[in-house]
């Protein structure tokens, strides 16, 4: 698991009203921006899922590893009981950010992100030329 334990997270624009009370779930109207997998970062989305923000998760295209850790046979042909749990109400979108192509349509994603959630270590980021700025 690539970065397991590290999850950074921060605001990717300033104003958004993040943590507004009153009127609302603490973070409606927010956008969370993923690229993770396995461990506490996909289970904080989720989180930020259950107080109201719309997640975004990005995954390779053969998908997340972490669909298939600890499938029963009762459940060959679905994603795990943790997988399903820790990505509810996330939308998901496959690209290959190793290529230009598919670092394009990130960056156009990130553009309207309120909080960018990783636990991907910062050298493997910077391979696919995904950096802080």
């Amino acid at each position: 698991m690539p970065g397991a334990g590290i999850v950074d997270a921060f605001l990717c624009r300033s104003g958004s009203g993040a943590g507004r009370l009153g009127g609302g779930t603490i973070l409606e109207n927010n956008v969370v921006q993923t690229i993770a997998s396995a461990g506490e970062a996909v289970a904080a989305g989720a989180i930020f899922t259950d107080w109201g923000a719309e997640v975004i998760k990005v995954e390779p295209l053969e998908g997340d590893p972490y669909r298939a850790l600890v499938v029963q046979r009762s459940n060959e042909g679905q994603d795990s009981p943790q997988f399903r749990l820790d990505n509810r109400a996330k939308r998901s979108v496959t690209l290959d950010v190793r290529t230009e192509e598919g670092r394009q349509i990130f960056y156009e994603l990130i553009k309207r992100a309120d909080v960018f959630l990783t636990n991907i270590r910062q050298q493997s980021l910077e391979r696919f030329r995904i950096t802080w700025d």
